[in-house]
């Protein structure tokens, strides 16, 4: 994804990735093993990582940060702290930052972000990885300027690490960055990071930006945002969304129209049931599936009963993960006519109502020389 690759410092860090998979990945890993770990690593005594990490040596001193990691010397974390701060190679400075947010050392926070903040010569992105694991929220500041990197990756794991931390102090500046981002696939990951933390007072900007966006993973990225703050007002823009060409904008706009719960909106989805585009109706219909109103029996009983050919699959649909009991004796009589339209969907239906009454007519259609009926009948 990310326009360019960051400048790796070689093997070490491919070990360093390795040891993160074995660390922290499946239980804590106890503090001595005997023999070698799953990776390979001899084991290594205490006595010996500690004079590797006081070597002259960089690539010792790395390799012993790694080993400290892989047995779980927890003892390291002053040496750690002071190799983090001064070391004199950028990968042991690295390597350290993310064995303290491993061990979660107590002080750690200030040289992430000291690191973060003056030090070009080590990778944003493992400070950051270091920092979610650290825990602490106090190095969030510092991560808020990655949000308008030029590189995507850098972009996104900012994003996650604010999420990770649960951020949420950070939302106005946040919002103030990306108000000032020009370029859309810049301020996505901005915008994601506004939804996942619900910064209500973004809603009207994000409301803003959802009219004026292309369509695109950018104007779907602001929909979702919108929903994860739940923000009603933007109810009416989304709806629209339901009816765009575009697959991503029409499932966003849904799944933030369910996110957001609101019942005054109902009326103006009702209509999309009847859409010639059978994945506007079926996308509607699963929107309506989640939203429980009384004034859904009604719309979706005259849809099954006098509604256009088009709207009785989603119609029989949404009757069906609603449990709209009074729905079945209208969706049977649609399924039991071989050319009725949506037989699979209307099967379906009568499955996710869960009445016995209507295996008969289920068998009947799943013993059916030819037609999709069978399909849902035997879902």
């Amino acid at each position: 994804m990310p326009s360019q690759t960051p400048l790796r410092p070689g093997s070490l860090l491919l070990m360093l990735m390795a040891s993160f998979w074995a660390a922290f990945c499946g239980p804590p890993k106890p503090t001595a093993v005997p023999g070698a770990t799953a990776s390979g690593r001899p084991l290594q005594e205490w006595a010996a990582v500690e004079a590797g990490l006081q070597s002259t040596d960089a690539n010792q001193r790395a390799d012993a940060i790694l080993a400290a990691m892989e047995f779980q010397y927890r003892q390291a974390g002053p040496r750690l702290l002071q190799l983090a701060q001064e070391d004199e190679a950028a990968n042991v400075r690295q390597t350290a930052a993310i064995a303290l947010g491993q061990f979660q050392v107590k002080g750690a926070g200030p040289i992430l972000t000291h690191l973060l903040q003056n030090d070009k010569a080590v990778q944003a992105e493992y400070i950051m990885e270091a920092a979610a694991r650290l825990e602490d929220k106090r190095v969030a500041p510092a991560i808020v300027p990655y949000l308008k990197s030029d590189l995507n990756n850098t972009r996104l794991i900012a994003m996650q690490t604010l999420v990770s931390l649960n951020a949420t102090s950070q939302g106005p500046a946040i919002l103030k960055l990306a108000q000032g981002l020009s370029d859309p696939d810049q301020s996505r990951a901005a915008v994601m990071a506004l939804g996942k933390l619900k910064v209500q007072r973004a809603a009207p900007w994000l409301r803003q930006l959802a009219q004026t966006t292309a369509p695109g993973p950018n104007r779907a990225a602001v929909y979702l945002a919108l929903g994860r703050i739940a923000d009603k007002a933007s109810a009416p823009l989304l709806i629209e969304g339901l009816a765009l060409e575009e697959p991503r904008l029409r499932e966003n706009a849904g799944k933030a129209l369910i996110l957001i719960q609101d019942h005054a909106s109902l009326s103006a989805i009702f209509p999309l049931l009847e859409s010639d585009n059978p994945e506007i109706a079926y996308n509607a219909a699963a929107v309506l599936s989640e939203i429980s109103d009384p004034k859904t029996r009604q719309q979706v009983l005259r849809l099954l009963n006098q509604g256009p050919p088009q709207s009785i699959g989603p119609a029989a649909l949404v009757a069906g993960r609603l449990k709209i009991s009074a729905s079945r004796l209208p969706i049977e009589k649609r399924l039991a006519d071989k050319k009725s339209p949506d037989r699979e969907q209307l099967a379906q239906a009568l499955g996710w109502l869960q009445e016995k009454a209507s295996l008969p007519l289920l068998i009947q259609v799943l013993q059916e020389a030819e037609g999709t009926g069978r399909l849902g009948a035997a879902w």
